[in-house]
Order: C-alpha cells, then sequence, then structure tokens
C-alpha cells in the first residue's frame, strides 16, 4: 500500500519523521497553535505538550534504529517509549542494549500483554496455542523449540493475512512487507531483518548464529540456533509483523472525510497518553 496515495507503492521510511500520521499530526499541531492564539487560548499549553510528547516518540524510535536496526531488531508499537528511552539512555554501545532489550522481553507481566493484543488478528488468535506454547519454551530456556513455533505462526498468519497472494512470509521479498504509516516501516525495520529471514543457506553453519535465519533454521543447515537472542529475535519480529498486518489494514480503509478541531484534539491527547505508557 502506498506512504501517500500520490506517490505509488510503500516503501521503507528513512525516519519516524516521514510517517504520513507525523506529517499530517504535525500539521494539525501547527494549525492549531495558530488557532489557539485567537480561540481557547488556555488549550495552547497542552497543544505544545502533546507536541513534545510526539517530538519525544519520533526521536527514541530513530535513536533505536539507528542504535539497534542494524542487528535486525525491529521498534514495533508494543514497546513501551519510556522503557525504550531509558535503554537508550543508559546503554553506550549495541551490545549492552541489546541486552536490556531482551531483557524487557523476559518480563512476563509485559509480555504477557503484548500475546494479548495479538488477538485482535484472526490469524494469530486461531494460532494463540501455538504462541503460547512459545513462551512456555521461551521461559523454560527452550529457545530453539520456541523460535521453531513462532516462525511456524509467522508463516502461516502472513500466508492467510491477503487469501489472494497465499505467501507465506518465507516466500515474501522484504519489499513486500513495507508497512504503510508505521515505525515498522522504518528502512532499518521490518524490510531490513526480512533479508536476514530470507537468506537461503544450503552449506551447514556449525558456528552459533545470532539471527533468525529462517531457511537455514527450517531445512536443517543451521545447526546452532538454541540461544535467547534469536529467540528473542523472532519473538520481536513476530509483534512487527502484526503491526505489518494493522498497517496493510489501514492503508486500505477510505479516507476519510478531514477531522473537526475536535476530533484532531482528541486523537493527539489520546496518542500521546498512549505512547507514554
Amino acid at each position: 500500500m502506498p506512504n501517500d496515495p500520490a506517490i505509488g507503492a510503500s516503501k521503507p521510511y528513512g525516519s519516524a519523521k516521514d510517517l504520513p500520521s507525523y506529517r499530517e499530526l504535525s500539521q494539525q499541531i501547527q494549525g492549531g497553535k495558530l488557532l489557539t492564539l485567537f480561540i481557547a487560548p488556555d488549550q495552547r499549553k497542552k497543544l505544545i505538550e502533546v507536541e513534545e510528547q510526539i517530538e519525544r516518540l519520533i526521536r527514541v524510535v530513530d535513536d533505536f534504529y539507528d542504535l539497534l536496526g542494524s542487528r535486525n531488531w525491529i521498534f514495533h508499537d508494543m514497546l513501551s517509549v519510556d522503557r525504550i528511552e531509558q535503554l537508550l539512555a543508559e546503554t553506550a554501545d549495541a551490545e549492552s542494549a541489546e541486552q536490556r532489550l531482551i531483557d524487557l522481553y523476559r518480563d512476563p507481566e509485559a509480555t504477557k500483554w503484548w500475546i494479548m493484543r495479538l488477538r485482535a488478528h484472526d490469524g494469530l488468535r486461531h494460532r494463540l496455542h501455538q504462541i503460547e506454547r512459545a513462551r512456555d519454551h521461551y521461559d523454560a530456556g527452550q529457545f530453539d523449540s520456541c523460535t521453531l513455533q513462532l516462525i511456524a505462526v509467522m508463516d502461516g498468519f502472513v500466508n492467510d493475512f491477503e487469501p489472494g497472494e497465499r505467501k507465506g512470509l518465507h516466500s515474501r521479498d522484504p519489499d513486500d512487507m513495507a508497512a504503510w504509516d508505521s515505525v515498522v516501516g522504518h528502512h532499518l525495520g521490518l524490510t531490513h531483518a526480512m533479508a536476514t529471514f530470507t537468506k537461503t543457506i544450503k552449506k551447514r553453519v556449525d558456528d552459533e548464529v545470532f539471527e533468525v535465519y529462517r531457511h537455514g533454521i527450517i531445512h536443517g543447515s543451521v545447526v546452532n540456533f538454541d540461544n535467547v537472542i534469536v529467540a528473542t529475535k523472532a519473538w520481536n519480529m513476530l509483534f512487527a509483523v502484526a503491526d505489518w498486518a494493522t498497517a496493510t489494514r489501514k492503508a486500505a480503509e477510505p479516507k476519510e472525510s478531514p477531522p473537526t478541531w475536535s476530533d484532531t484534539w482528541a486523537t493527539l491527547t489520546r496518542h500521546a497518553a498512549y505512547k507514554r505508557t
């Protein structure tokens, strides 16, 4: 789906500032600031606070990708902006940031909520038993079986998502997974990780790997992937694929009429409040 209906096919975003929703919100904020010079001046302070929160979100997303995108970590919509901002502030290098991110995924209270939200997608709801089994294996340190379960879930879900295509995740070109108006659509996001996911590996690899080499893992040529990094990247990719599906549906919806000022204000405040959690 297009990043902008007038432009054509989806392409990865260079920055979170390129997201259509950010551009629209930014324009609405600027218009609102001008309006509150004359009408409802008491709302101006709140509007500026929302603007600061949106700018903060953009900064955190871009900083995350600058540090961890090359390692195939994807910023998805379930990640707490507060926790990622703290992680970035308290780590000096990608390796330590990666470990802190893994610690976040290993927190059962956080990920329990993330898994519940996957129910919004029919294809994931029908695979919830596999996802929950993967979580049990993850908690038990059975990282290889966890990874295999999650690969199966992602392949099957993407295959079901667009019945006309009938192509699992493994059959998709990276460009097929460009996400419209989503933080996973960053150029170091889902499409970047897909290049590794779909990489063909025919010769046996005995060294331990730290990426989700789907082809090599499924076909037995990658034999040493039983570690927390690979399993956590599989979780990370699952949530990113769910975001891709949400964004794809959103892009296909009819364009709504321009919102009123009251609609815009309600949207801005809800957005800012959600991203603080």
